[in-house]
């Protein structure tokens, strides 16, 4: 009995030696420990990526294939809403040159 409980507690000690250990870093590190998304997915004609902006300030960018159009979108967390940011960028170049 005696040899179990000592078994579990050098068990108990070394886990809370590693944890310890592991959340050090985080309280040290004066740097933003934020994670970012930043992936891209596509899905049919749209690919969707998000980003961050500014700390604090995430984007998610839609980009549509078929018109080629770039749109820009910012969670609202007072509103709890997606908002449009500006109008769609046209990502292919104009026929057209002006000069």
């Amino acid at each position: 009995m005696k040899d179990t409980q000592n078994a579990t507690i050098i068990m108990l000690t070394v886990t809370a030696a590693i944890l310890t250990a592991m959340i050090i870093p985080a309280f040290i590190n004066d740097t933003d420990s934020m994670a970012y998304g930043d992936a891209a997915v596509r899905q049919g004609k749209y690919i969707m990526s998000t980003g961050a902006y500014d700390r604090g300030i995430d984007l998610i960018y839609i980009v549509n294939i078929e018109t080629q159009k770039l749109c820009v979108y910012a969670p609202n967390i007072g509103k709890r809403t997606i908002d449009k940011m500006g109008s769609a960028i046209p990502l292919k170049p104009s026929t057209t040159i002006r000069r």
